[in-house]
């Protein structure tokens, strides 16, 4: 049996537990902070992952686009190729039609050089190139190594006339691819006899010191055709002939030695005998 007392001692001891339990039920408020803190960097973390996969997604579809755009002016490309191939290809037959019906007339020298430049408009002309692989085309067989026709009197004065004005390095350049590629087509040869150094000259260097001699054309066309950025898959036989015609370079690169009379008389022989087919 309890006094009074003892009995209030009991029910402070109640109340004691009460709040104890009470306590443990509810989170303090550091646990709490802590537990707010931990699902902010989940969702923090889960954003950033999203905002990577979204990053991931636009990075590859940028490239995708990118490569569909770079096909795309690749297939573009091509086909403009094509198109240019075929309307130059168009344009050289209509040209070698042209040349062909000028050189059935049989005109030659200044009647054929005034035939030529008398069409109406300059873009109606033909190239200097186009007449020149004409006139090759033309030659009888066994004469496609001749160089007379070279001459003024034959067809350089339409060949001189066609390459004057803006571009005529250019233009000039077109007669030596003319000739590159006749004589690629007959494989380079050479002359029968050797000249007197013991060597077979090659019959496009006679060709080339002919042209060079009528002034048809002149060293800075042949430069322009020595060095233009080309190769074989361009322009059939370029590197065999630029091999062939090593003397002519030689010569051509010469330095000018201040001459006499009777030495510029020698050079003129000398040139002659360059021309001359054997």
């Amino acid at each position: 049996r309890m006094g009074g007392g003892g009995y209030a001692g009991a029910a402070n001891r109640g109340q004691f537990f009460e709040q104890s339990n009470s306590n443990r039920g509810t989170p303090s408020g550091a646990a709490t902070q802590v537990s707010a803190q931990v699902v902010s960097a989940k969702v923090e973390a889960q954003a950033a992952e999203a905002s990577k996969q979204e990053k991931k997604k636009a990075a590859a579809a940028k490239r995708a686009e990118e490569k569909q755009a770079a096909e795309a002016k690749k297939a573009a490309e091509a086909e403009a190729k094509k198109a240019a191939k075929a309307e130059a290809k168009a344009k050289v037959q209509a040209e070698a039609a042209q040349c062909a019906e000028l050189l059935s007339s049989g005109k030659k020298g200044r009647d054929l050089a005034a035939l030529v430049t008398g069409l109406e408009e300059k873009a109606s002309r033909p190239s200097a190139r186009a007449l020149c692989a004409a006139v090759l085309a033309g030659l009888p067989q066994g004469e496609g190594a001749s160089s007379e026709w070279c001459g003024v009197e034959e067809c350089g004065q339409a060949l001189k006339e066609l390459c004057a004005g803006s571009g005529a390095s250019e233009k000039q350049a077109g007669i030596v691819y003319a000739v590159q590629a006749h004589f690629a087509e007959l494989k380079f040869p050479k002359t029968k006899e050797a000249n007197k150094d013991g060597k077979k000259t090659p019959l496009m260097e006679k060709v080339l010191y002919k042209l060079y001699d009528a002034e048809v054309v002149e060293e800075d066309g042949v430069n322009a055709w020595r060095y233009a950025d080309d190769d074989d898959s361009e322009a059939p036989g370029k590197t065999d002939a630029l091999f062939q015609l090593t003397d002519f370079f030689t010569w051509l690169d010469e330095p000018p030695p201040e001459e006499s009379d009777e030495e510029e008389e020698e050079e003129v022989i000398d040139i002659n005998d360059r021309i001359a087919l054997k």
